[in-house]
C-alpha cells in the first residue's frame, strides 16, 4: 500500500513522501480515506463503511490520457451526506458514556473506602459524584453479570 503517513509496522507499505522514482501519476487505493501528495492520489471510496468515514465524499477519479496527463476528482453527488447514513448523535453518547465508564473504573483505583462489597461501591461513589442514573445502573449491570 502506498500511504500518506506510516502504518503498523507489521503491515508493507510506503509511504507517498518515500518513493524513489520517476512517475506521472499513482493511483493509490485500498484506505478510504482520500490524499493526495505529489502525483500520488487516492481518491477515497466510492461507498463508506464505518462511522469513521462519516465526513468522506465518496468519489471518482477521471484520468485523461493523450498527449497530456489530466485527472479530476468527481463527487459522486448522489451519495447521501454521512449524517444521514450513520447515527451520528447515538455515536456521540456512546462514546460519552463509555468514557463515564472508563473514568469511573479509573478513579476507583485511588478510593480509599473499604468494608463495602462493589455495588455498594458503586452505589456510593456515583451518589458522591452525582453520575448519571443510566450510567449507575449500567455499571450495576455489569457487575451483576460478572458474579
Amino acid at each position: 500500500m502506498i500511504l500518506e503517513k506510516p502504518f503498523f509496522n507489521n503491515v508493507s507499505h510506503i509511504v507517498a513522501k518515500d518513493l524513489k522514482t520517476n512517475y506521472d501519476l499513482i493511483l493509490s487505493a485500498h484506505i478510504h480515506h482520500p490524499y493526495t501528495y505529489d502525483k500520488v492520489i487516492n481518491v477515497g471510496c466510492l461507498g463508506r463503511t464505518e462511522i469513521s468515514e462519516a465526513d468522506i465524499k465518496p468519489s471518482v477519479l477521471l484520468v485523461e490520457i493523450d498527449e497530456t496527463l489530466r485527472f479530476s476528482k468527481l463527487a459522486l453527488t448522489s451519495a447521501k451526506p454521512g449524517s444521514e447514513i450513520f447515527d451520528l448523535q447515538a455515536a456521540s453518547t456512546a462514546k460519552a458514556f463509555n468514557a463515564d465508564i472508563e473514568n469511573f473504573v479509573s478513579s476507583l483505583k485511588t478510593s480509599k473506602i473499604q468494608g463495602l462489597n462493589l455495588k455498594d461501591l458503586v452505589t456510593y461513589y456515583c451518589n458522591e459524584n452525582n453520575i448519571e442514573n443510566v450510567t449507575r445502573q449500567e455499571l450495576l449491570e455489569r457487575i451483576s453479570k460478572n458474579e
